[in-house]
């Protein structure tokens, strides 16, 4: 549903003639809960065109991960508080004169090594590598802190089987109800 979801349901039943809505409890808090119990992550990346093939191609890699890095540790540093933090390095390669990209999971900061790991996502992508200059274009890390996320603890709670938390306003006016059991007004007949 969502947030809006059993308001929308409603309308559309009784459009519809449907004179029972089932909601399920907290369905719109679905989504906030989820946003809650998620381990806090945040996903940085810069564009820098390189060839690594180039003689400072190391050392640029390196520089742009600590960059990186450290720019992502300060965005978690009040969510950490002691807790792991796991940082993910990828990059977005092509051969040169290509026009599209692949993420590849990157260990490491030496030029040849990520090479040769977009040599290999190619392959497994494509079937086949080419033997061309490998150029890599935007560069990124993902750092998570795990176990910071919070555990819902609000238990759901049922109601009793035909109870109903509002009453309908006419016959044909949906309800929002627990019950799943049918209704006894009865439903429009459809015609094709």
């Amino acid at each position: 549903f969502g947030g809006a979801g059993p308001l929308h349901g409603a309308r559309l039943a009784r459009s519809l003639g449907i004179p029972r809505v089932l909601v399920p409890l907290g369905a719109g808090v679905g989504s906030a809960v989820g946003l809650l119990s998620a381990d806090p992550r945040v996903e940085i990346s810069t564009t820098r065109v390189l060839r690594l093939d180039a003689d400072d191609a190391s050392a640029t890699i390196g520089r742009l991960y600590g960059e990186l890095e450290r720019d992502a540790a300060r965005q978690l540093a009040g969510l950490a508080d002691g807790a792991p933090v796991e940082i993910k390095r990828h990059a977005y390669l092509r051969y040169e004169r290509q026009g599209f990209e692949l993420r590849v999971a990157v260990d490491g900061a030496a030029a040849p090594s990520v090479a040769e790991a977009f040599h290999t996502a190619y392959r497994d992508h494509y079937g086949d590598a080419e033997d061309r200059p490998v150029v890599g274009v935007d560069w990124g890390v993902t750092a998570t802190v795990h176990g910071a996320g919070a555990a819902p603890t609000a238990p759901h709670r049922a109601l009793a089987p035909g109870r109903t938390l509002a009453p309908a306003s006419s016959p044909a006016a949906p309800s929002a109800s627990r019950s799943s059991a049918a209704s006894s007004s009865p439903r429009p007949s459809r015609s094709t």
